[in-house]
C-alpha cells in the first residue's frame, strides 16, 4: 500500500514537471523527450523530483520577471486579428481601437518553406470593434438597415477599417450597414445571428456570405483519396502522423491559451517561445511530407501566393457535389430575415485562368450551396464572374483584387463585390 501511495506521489510530481516544461512553449515532442530524460536520470527519486519542481517554478518566475521588463507585446502579432481574436466566442475583444503596421499577409505567416521573396505587401491597419465584438465603427446593430453575416472576408481581417465590406457598401448605398462576423464556420454564423436577432430591426435585411475556402467540407471516398493529387504527393502514413502530431500541438495551445488563460497571460516564456517553436515543428513536418502550405504562381510577371489546402487538392474526381457539405441555416425565424446569400470564391478560383497550366479545376461549392438553399426557396448569388472580370481589368493596370501575400480580397475586390451587391440591393 505504501509503495502504491509513493508511486502515486511520484506520478503527480512528474505530471507537474511535464506541465512546467510544457509551459515554456516548446514543441510537445520536445516536452516529452525532456520528461523521459528526467525520469531516466533521476530514476524517479522522490526528493530529486520535488527539487526539480521547485527549480522549474523558480526559473519560470524569475524568467518571466526578466521577460516582462523586456517584452514587446505587439511584436508577436503581425495583424490585429490575432491579437484580439477570442477562439471561444469566434469573435473579437469588444471596444477595440487599434493601429498596427502589417509587414505582410496571412500566407506569409504560414509559409514555413519561406518562398515568399518579392511577395510581401506591407500596409497599415486600423482595427475597430464594437460592444458586441464585431468589426463595426459606424452603426449600432439596432439602427442598421442591412446586416452582413460572414467570416474573415466580411470582417476584413487583412484590411484597414475604412475598407471593410460593410463600410464600403454603406458608402455606396447610404444605407446603415452592420457586420456580424464569425471567424469560424457557418454553424457559428447562425449562432451569432440568433444571439443578435432581438436587436435587429424588423425591416432590416440580412445578407449571408459563404467563403469557398473554408466554409465547406469534403467527404472523400477511398477511390478519390487515391486519385487526389494533394494526398498522393506524400504517402498516407506520413500524412496521418503529421496531422495527428499537429492535432496534439493544437490541443496543447488550446489547454494553455483557453483553459488556463489567466496564467498564460503572465507566461512570457510561452508568448515568446511558442510562435518560434510552432514554425520550427511545422517546417520539419512540411519538409518530411514534402507539402509546403503555400504555393506561388507567376501571373503576368507578379509572384502571387496561394494557400495549398484551399484549392490545390481539389480535382474533378474529389470535388463532386455529392462529396460536399456545409452548414445550411434552416431555422425559419432566421431564414425570414435572410434576404440574399452570396458566394465568395477563393483567390485560386479567380486567378487560375491566368496560370500557365493546362488543367482548370472545377470548384462545385457554389453548385452545392445553390442546390441546398433552393430547397428552402432562397437564392444564392455567385460573385465569381464579377470578381473574375474585375481581376482581368485590374491586371491591365498591374493591380490585383486579392492581396498577393494573403488569402483575402483587398480594396479592389471588396469594391467590385459591393458595387455589384448594391446594384442588386
Amino acid at each position: 500500500m505504501k509503495m502504491l501511495i509513493k508511486f502515486f506521489y511520484k506520478l503527480i510530481l512528474l505530471i507537474f514537471i511535464f506541465l512546467l516544461i510544457a509551459s515554456f512553449g516548446l514543441p510537445i515532442l520536445a516536452d516529452l523527450v525532456i520528461l523521459l530524460v528526467i525520469a531516466s536520470l533521476t530514476k524517479l527519486n522522490f526528493i530529486i523530483l520535488i527539487n526539480l519542481n521547485i527549480i522549474l517554478i523558480t526559473t519560470i518566475f524569475l524568467g518571466n520577471i526578466f521577460l516582462y521588463k523586456n517584452f514587446d507585446k505587439d511584436s508577436i502579432y503581425y495583424r490585429a486579428h490575432e491579437k484580439f481574436y477570442i477562439s471561444k466566442t469566434t469573435k473579437y475583444e469588444t471596444n477595440i481601437n487599434y493601429e498596427i503596421s502589417m509587414p505582410h499577409g496571412d500566407l506569409i505567416a504560414v509559409d514555413v518553406c519561406q518562398n515568399h521573396l518579392g511577395t510581401k505587401e506591407p500596409r497599415n491597419q486600423l482595427f475597430i470593434t464594437d460592444e458586441n465584438g464585431f468589426r463595426n465603427d459606424r452603426n449600432k446593430i439596432s439602427v442598421s438597415n442591412i446586416i452582413f453575416v460572414g467570416d474573415s472576408f466580411i470582417a476584413g481581417s487583412s484590411n484597414s477599417q475604412e475598407h471593410v465590406p460593410a463600410n464600403i457598401f454603406e458608402d455606396l448605398t447610404k444605407q446603415k450597414t452592420y457586420a456580424i462576423t464569425s471567424i469560424s464556420a457557418p454553424d457559428m454564423y447562425e449562432i451569432h445571428i440568433a444571439e443578435q436577432i432581438k436587436k435587429i430591426r424588423s425591416t432590416a435585411k440580412i445578407y449571408l456570405f459563404y467563403f469557398s475556402g473554408n466554409d465547406f467540407k469534403y467527404n472523400f471516398s477511398d477511390e478519390n483519396k487515391i486519385k487526389n493529387n494533394f494526398l498522393k504527393s506524400y504517402n498516407f502514413f506520413k500524412k496521418d502522423i503529421r496531422f495527428g502530431y499537429e492535432r496534439l500541438e493544437r490541443n496543447k495551445d488550446k489547454f494553455f491559451i483557453e483553459h488556463i488563460s489567466n496564467i498564460n497571460e503572465k507566461n512570457f516564456f510561452y508568448k515568446k517561445i511558442r510562435p518560434q517553436s510552432q514554425r520550427f515543428f511545422k517546417k520539419i513536418l512540411t519538409k518530411w511530407t514534402n507539402s509546403c502550405p503555400v504555393k506561388y504562381k507567376n501571373i503576368q510577371g507578379h509572384k502571387v501566393a496561394f494557400l495549398y489546402n484551399y484549392d490545390f487538392f481539389l480535382n474533378d474526381n474529389s470535388h463532386k457535389i455529392e462529396n460536399i457539405t456545409s452548414h445550411i441555416i434552416k431555422d425559419n425565424n432566421l431564414l425570414k430575415k435572410i434576404e440574399k446569400i452570396y458566394y465568395i470564391p477563393t483567390k485560386y478560383e479567380i486567378y487560375q485562368n491566368f496560370f500557365n497550366e493546362k488543367k482548370i479545376v472545377k470548384i462545385n461549392n457554389f453548385e452545392y450551396l445553390k442546390k441546398e438553399y433552393k430547397k428552402l426557396d432562397k437564392e444564392v448569388i455567385n460573385l465569381t464572374q464579377i470578381l473574375k472580370n474585375e481581376a482581368k481589368q485590374k491586371l491591365n493596370e498591374n493591380k490585383f483584387i486579392y492581396w498577393k501575400d494573403d488569402t483575402h480580397w483587398n480594396i479592389y475586390g471588396i469594391e467590385a463585390a459591393m458595387k455589384f451587391i448594391s446594384k442588386n440591393n
